[in-house]
């Protein structure tokens, strides 16, 4: 039977292991809060300085000082971070995108532009129209 202190450190080292296995992120503010970034391909997270609103500083063996600057990836792939005063920061989106973290793609269909029952399809800064039987074109719009 294991002693009250080995039970306490299999509890601790559970407790670690969950907080290891699910990653969290927070949101960024101030300089000098740590945020979680990925650790190469697994699947728990770390923290690590940020440096401002867009960069965090990660250790490294090949710069001296021992630390690199990275992006903070926080707008994601579709959008590009701008450090502001405060800590604060906006996300410059790519053509197609939008929202905070440029996590949005701009419905193209919203307008309606396929005719004749054509139904829009989607896609990144532009749409595709199926036409209905008995119809063609961009938009639908010439008789068969």
């Amino acid at each position: 039977m294991c002693p009250w202190l080995c039970r306490r450190a299999l509890r601790e080292r559970r407790r670690r292991m969950r907080q290891l296995a699910v990653p969290q992120r927070r949101p960024l503010s101030r300089r000098g809060e740590r945020l979680p970034v990925p650790v190469s391909d697994r699947l728990f997270w770390k923290s690590v300085p940020v440096i401002d609103s867009c960069t965090v500083a990660v250790a490294s063996n090949s710069t001296p000082g021992g630390e690199r600057y990275i992006s903070s990836n926080v707008c994601g792939p579709h959008g590009r971070c701008r450090s502001q005063a405060a800590g604060q920061f906006s996300c410059e989106c790519q053509e197609g995108f939008r929202g905070t973290y440029c996590h949005e793609n701009i419905n193209d269909c919203e307008s309606n532009p396929c005719r004749n029952g054509g139904t829009c399809i989607d896609k990144v800064s532009v749409y595709q129209c199926i036409c209905a039987d008995g119809w063609e074109g961009d938009h639908c719009e010439i008789s068969e």
